[in-house]
């Protein structure tokens, strides 16, 4: 069997996520690809420090659900059908990322999601259901067929989680957030030990329910 691991990490956090589930998966005997998708415009891709007003800027987009040219490493990824398919969904407060957006909108996404199980992993830190319903229906009308979908949060409570992603966007380190000259109590960023756990067991129970019979040809 072969499966197809799929997201936007401009943080890391989506590919740290990919490989815990990338690792279940071959314990399992199933043939893995990864595969991370950013912007083709290389202008447009993100970097640290962001400016404030770039925040805003992606997270408007994403809330209209913006779409923009995306390229994949490796660029043959979408070349071969595969018999499983995990979406790795960033949130954009709370809607999916551009890039992930943009690879829905794809034809050759589409192609290769057709009659395919798929799973959704949210990567967020706080809002997960709008993101998870968008890219669920978006697969599905492509003629996929969702076999779970699983929200896996950052460190920390609404309000510390918040501070913390903001400082991290806009630093070009590993922001220690201040106020007033003091240090504030903030969880360090990413996604929560607790979220990290749960990704082999959701894993898991995903490739549970896929087709035994041989893969399909690519």
């Amino acid at each position: 069997m072969k499966a197809l691991l799929i997201g936007y990490s401009f943080t890391g956090q989506a590919d740290r996520a990919m490989g815990l589930a990338a690792a279940t998966l071959e314990s399992n005997g199933i043939d893995v690809r990864r595969c991370l998708v950013d912007f083709a415009d290389p202008a447009l891709r993100l970097r640290r420090p962001m400016r404030l007003r770039d925040v805003k800027h992606w997270t408007g987009a994403a809330q209209r659900g913006d779409t923009l040219p995306v390229t994949l490493s490796p660029d043959d990824a979408l070349s071969q059908r595969y018999d499983f398919i995990g979406l790795f969904s960033n949130t954009w407060q709370n809607n999916p990322s551009v890039p992930i957006r943009s690879l829905l909108a794809m034809p050759a996404f589409h192609e290769t999601l057709r009659d395919t199980p798929f799973a959704v992993y949210v990567i967020c830190r706080r809002l997960w259901k709008v993101n998870a319903r968008i890219v669920q229906a978006e697969a599905e009308t492509a003629g996929g067929r969702c076999v779970g979908v699983e929200c896996f949060r950052h460190q920390g409570g609404p309000i510390g989680s918040l501070i913390r992603n903001v400082s991290y966007l806009l630093s070009s380190g590993a922001a220690t957030a201040r106020f007033a000259g003091l240090r504030l109590p903030l969880p360090s960023y990413g996604l929560s030990n607790e979220s990290l756990s749960r990704i082999a067991g959701f894993t898991t129970e995903v490739a549970n329910q896929l087709p035994t019979d041989a893969p399909r040809d690519g």
